[in-house]
């Protein structure tokens, strides 16, 4: 169960950064000039346990996301 979750999940992050055109922070800086290093921030979740959002985090700094937790 908690795969399937995990897989529909990611499925949601792929969706977002595709839609909404975000580069992994590893592309950032690629071709681009100094003045279009830019960040905006997506918030990809909200939760009620901690652990959950961890493990979010964990999966999206592998896949070369800066990602924070705020309370």
């Amino acid at each position: 169960m908690i795969d399937h979750k995990h897989r529909i999940a990611n499925g949601y992050i792929q969706a977002l950064v595709k839609v909404l055109g975000l580069v992994s922070k590893m592309d950032i800086g690629k071709g681009k000039k100094e003045s279009e290093d830019r960040y905006y921030r997506v918030q990809v979740g909200a939760f009620l346990e901690k652990a959950n959002a961890e493990k979010l985090q964990r999966k999206l700094k592998a896949e070369g996301y800066d990602a924070i937790i705020r309370k």
